[in-house]
């Protein structure tokens, strides 16, 4: 029994997926500190529980190792579990990445920021090269968007963000700072 005890906390606490929120700068601007405590103290009985990790956009994710083609023998495991593996995965590797961006669907720099929000994204996607991560937008706005279908600029740009950004549609989420945040938050 007294194994049991030097049983590292990982193995036998329920795991939480790793979300990673990018591109908050929770310091210096109020709305993102918000918006971060809206991820972080909703934790009630109608979400799903998520181990939140606020990073840099340029954060250095732990790199997959090389496996050669043809060398059955180095991918047999010398044991059931590699030391240390089920820590990486509930702490450094996330499951999600959101990548948050300020940008609203009638800012007259909509090509610029556009521009620069994509290649956020893709300096997300080159840190997560090799991992089996999903990659989400999230555009936090000042204004309440207007119902589904009623917005053809929204739409519009949606599309074009979400073509240079190389993500399906749904990946992508407009987030306005309201008083309902935590609602938003919560779908």
């Amino acid at each position: 029994m007294q194994h049991i005890e030097n049983l590292p906390p990982e193995l036998y606490c329920k795991p939480e997926p790793l979300a990673v929120l990018s591109g908050l700068d929770i310091e210096n601007n109020t709305v993102h500190l918000s918006i971060w405590r809206a991820f972080t103290m909703n934790t009630g009985r109608d979400r799903d529980p998520f181990k939140f990790r606020c990073l840099p956009v340029d954060h250095q994710f732990p790199k997959p190792k090389f496996k050669p083609v043809g060398a059955h023998e180095w991918l047999l495991p010398k044991g059931i579990l590699k030391t240390g593996w089920m820590r990486k995965h509930l702490e450094e590797i996330p499951a999600v990445v959101a990548v948050f961006y300020d940008l609203d669907w009638s800012d007259n720099q909509w090509e610029e920021k556009s521009t620069e929000c994509a290649q956020r994204v893709e300096t997300v996607r080159s840190k997560l090269v090799g991992r089996d991560c999903k990659l989400v937008v999230v555009l936090i706005q000042k204004r309440a968007p207007l119902p589904s279908g009623e917005d053809p600029i929204a739409m519009e740009r949606a599309q074009a963000l979400c073509t240079k950004c190389d993500l399906p549609g749904k990946n992508l989420f407009a987030l306005s700072h309201t008083n309902h945040l935590c609602g938003c938050v919560t779908r």
